[in-house]
């Protein structure tokens, strides 16, 4: 007779997780009584994902009632009391696709078991996640610290939108805590709102310090973007031991790493802090429309999520051999890369051994090209724009943002996405228009950098820089354009 001995569970990697989903919850069940199947199911296919479907049908109106009067049901206490363990799916909330699919919840489990949170919620945008976490549970009059410099429609809306509601944001260097405690001391805000690494400058925090601060002033609560390590790179939930004091949420743009370069699918994720919050933030998703397409999160599941972790090692380890390239060439004035100094020492306390990131930030040194090329400091700007313009007329590394794309982009946040912030401000963000943001993608790294080194040469070499200004003649600009 078969016998169930004694055994504990253990858990899959990170890797494994990405591949299989959610179905073990992130542990094995090997020699225990529980089976995957359901009693009196016959077959499914072999990555069963749920319903595509928009909305749902019931066969009775009683049934109809129960299935939406269900959603304020949603107890964790009463669930833990009978002996259940508080996880997705949410019971009968899948109803309509603005209240949540099948699909969301898989997908939102998987994204949660990487961060080591309980649960999250998905939204239709990076940006929106970014509100959704800012805006949940915050007091009127609220108060918002943030760090300095960070993606700029969340820095344009900080700005513009959110005093119109009484909502003060102010800004400080999270690099350095002395300030930072100073600030906090000055303000008194309700949340901390930070990047680490910042986008574009890749500036790291210590979110430990951090939290050691939040803790100490009684803050509600540390909004961390995830977004340009992942959580296969950075997991903020760890380096605070566990969020004892439950301070730390977590956001993404799903449409970075996790999506994977589908073109087209745009989503962002907010971590829950305790399942007590699911219902609060789920009536607040779901009022507000902060919501994920079904469709794009099937898309997720089935393409970005299986390749994540290997994509992010393989561009991680692409990306450390461009930023050693990038910090010995002559015309670099500075590489700003977690995989370096100064930043490499936090990141090595931070990060997971995964890698770096595949993101890079580098300025080109305005003197030595002048002393390259000759000009002055009236054309020299313009003689560092050609940088871009050879790279969107002829290499196959990208001009275009974002990034976790499986090939490279590169932008200038002075003149790209960063360009409505005034200058002075950019300066002291550290954003200079000889700046670039490099995404390095899985090409041939070997590749990657011949195809830098041949453009550093042609950007020195005056008669190919006016066959360049003939290619953007020839091309000429949009209508409205001057």
């Amino acid at each position: 007779m078969f016998k169930i001995v004694s055994y504990l569970p253990e858990k899959y990697s990170d890797k494994t997780i990405c591949v299989i989903g959610p179905g073990f919850s992130g542990a094995s069940i090997l020699g225990t009584e529980k089976t995957r199947w359901k009693s009196g199911e016959f077959a499914r296919p072999p990555k069963a994902r749920g319903d595509n479907t928009s909305t749902y049908q019931y066969p009775t109106l009683e049934i109809g009632g129960y299935a939406f009067g269900s959603i304020p049901g949603f107890n964790p206490d009463q669930i833990i009391a009978r002996g259940d363990s508080v996880s997705y799916p949410f019971g009968a909330t899948h109803l309509y696709a603005r209240l949540g699919l099948p699909q969301h919840d898989k997908l939102s489990s998987i994204i949660s078991y990487l961060e080591r949170v309980p649960g999250g919620l998905l939204t239709p945008s990076g940006v929106s996640a970014s509100h959704l976490a800012v805006l949940f549970n915050l007091p009127k009059n609220g108060v918002i610290l943030r760090s300095n410099p960070i993606y700029d429609c969340t820095r344009s809306a900080f700005e513009t939108i959110y005093p119109n509601w009484n909502i003060q944001v102010h800004k400080a260097d999270f690099t350095d805590l002395v300030k930072l405690e100073e600030a906090i001391i000055k303000t008194k805000p309700h949340k901390l709102y930070l990047e680490t690494p910042a986008n574009p400058t890749m500036a790291m925090i210590d979110l430990k310090g951090v939290y050691e601060l939040a803790v100490k002033y009684n803050i509600d609560e540390i909004i961390a973007d995830n977004t340009f390590a992942s959580p296969i790179i950075q997991k903020p939930i760890e380096i605070v031991d566990g969020d004892p004091y439950k301070k730390i949420r977590i956001m993404h743009s799903g449409t970075k790493h996790f999506t994977g370069g589908m073109d087209g699918v745009c989503w962002g994720y907010v971590s829950l802090k305790d399942w007590k919050e699911f219902l609060p933030m789920f009536l607040f998703q779901k009022d507000m429309g902060f919501n994920m397409s079904g469709l794009d999160a099937e898309a997720v599941l089935q393409h970005g999520i299986p390749t994540l972790h290997l994509r992010v090692k393989d561009q991680s380890a692409n990306a450390l051999k461009v930023a050693q390239f990038l910090s010995t060439h002559p015309l670099i004035k500075k590489v700003n890369y977690p995989g370096l100094p100064p930043f490499k020492e936090m990141a090595d306390k931070q990060f997971t051994g995964n890698g770096y990131g595949s993101t890079i930030y580098f300025e080109i040194d305005p003197e030595k090209l002048k002393a390259e090329i000759g000009g002055n400091d009236q054309t020299i700007i313009k003689d560092g724009e050609r940088f871009g313009d050879i790279l969107g007329l002829q290499s196959f590394i990208c001009l275009a943002v974002s990034l976790g794309k499986m090939n490279t982009l590169i932008e200038n946040s002075w003149f790209m996405v960063h360009r409505f912030m005034n200058e002075e401000e950019k300066i002291k963000s550290g954003i200079s228009p000889f700046g670039w943001r490099l995404s390095v993608g899985s090409e041939d790294v070997n590749d990657t950098i011949k195809e830098l080194t041949t453009i550093f040469d042609l950007l020195k070499n005056r008669n190919f820089q006016a066959k360049i200004d003939d290619m953007k003649h020839m091309i000429g600009k949009p209508k409205g354009l001057n």
